[in-house]
């Protein structure tokens, strides 16, 4: 049942963003465009791939491209038309005693009226950030029908917590276009207090408290432009406290922890605004719990709980490569 839910998931999403993603436009040096995916760009080539044939690479001379405009409209020129020289200078004349010297700068191509003016900021050429850095709320919920009967929900033995509001840091490194490593860290907060009365008089109460710390790594694949799929694994630091009134049955005052191996899965979405940057996931963990024991009350659990949840990631990406 986990495996089927998780890989419905992953099909619905993979073809909901396939659908919304952008193209890159090349124009080729008789100014003719052709809707592309830009792969990689080299000294000598373009290396692409059209919408009809996504996972077909092609390959064009950089000398029969006049220029790309990317999908976030960002403009870069390849090889400028014939006789156009840029704004403000001059084609230097050969003489007897010196070759002509070669024109370093950037030239800047006659727009016809149908044309688009360059963007006014300059990216590389297939450009990518390598470093993204976010921070953000994340909803976790714990799906009753998967993780019924088990302590973690119990709200008589255990935590009683069923969702939880938190915090989590990320770090990417994308190494390649396609592939990036992923680093998280997350922290969620619990306390849940139990009330005990008797003929609607309170006689005693039981408070306990519970922090969450997920450390993760994961790697990022993106498959279709922003759009990204990441395995992830780590562990969870848990610290968990029991306090109770004096008059309690079995008074208690007692810190325990445990670090459980953590597991699981995102699927999400980077939309990019020049150094902004949006993430928007959503993740599946499982969260298996070993010896969390309070000798107190001759409790422990040990139990594989699963984990839903939905991140906003707001940051930024640099380092431009």
């Amino acid at each position: 049942m986990k495996i089927v839910l998780f890989c419905w998931l992953l099909l619905v999403s993979s073809l909901t963003w396939a659908q919304t993603s952008k193209t890159d436009v090349l124009y080729k040096l008789d100014r003719s465009p052709i809707n592309v995916k830009i792969d990689e760009l080299t000294d000598t080539d373009i290396v692409y791939m059209e919408p009809s044939a996504p996972q077909l690479k092609k390959t064009i001379a950089r000398t029969q491209v006049w220029k790309i405009v990317f999908s976030d409209g960002s403009t870069e020129i390849i090889t400028p038309p014939a006789g156009q020289v840029p704004t403000g200078t001059t084609t230097p004349q050969p003489t007897a005693t010196a070759a002509p010297v070669p024109d370093r700068t950037r030239p800047t191509p006659t727009l016809s009226e149908n044309d688009s003016a360059p963007s006014a900021s300059y990216t590389n050429p297939g450009g990518f950030a390598r470093i993204h850095l976010t921070i953000g709320p994340e909803f976790a919920y714990y799906p009753d029908f998967i993780n019924k009967g088990k302590a973690w929900l119990n709200d008589s033995t255990g935590f009683g917590m069923t969702q939880n509001v938190g915090a989590s840091l990320r770090f990417d490194y994308r190494f390649i276009r396609r592939v990036a490593v992923s680093a998280t860290a997350g922290y969620y907060g619990w306390e849940l207090v139990r009330k005990y009365t008797r003929n609607s008089i309170s006689e005693f109460y039981e408070t306990k408290k519970l922090t969450q710390i997920p450390v993760q790594l994961g790697l990022k694949f993106y498959p279709v432009g922003s759009f990204y799929v990441m395995p992830e694994g780590g562990v969870t630091l848990l610290f968990s406290s029991v306090k109770t009134s004096d008059n309690h049955p079995t008074p208690a005052n007692e810190s325990v922890n445990a670090m459980p191996i953590t597991y699981g899965a995102s699927v999400g979405c980077e939309i990019m605004a020049r150094s902004l940057l949006l993430d928007l996931s959503i993740r599946y963990q499982f969260l298996n719990v070993n010896n969390l024991s309070y000798t107190a009350f001759n409790q422990s659990l040990n139990e594989q709980v699963n984990i839903a949840s939905i991140r906003l990631g707001i940051g930024f990406n640099a380092v431009k490569k």
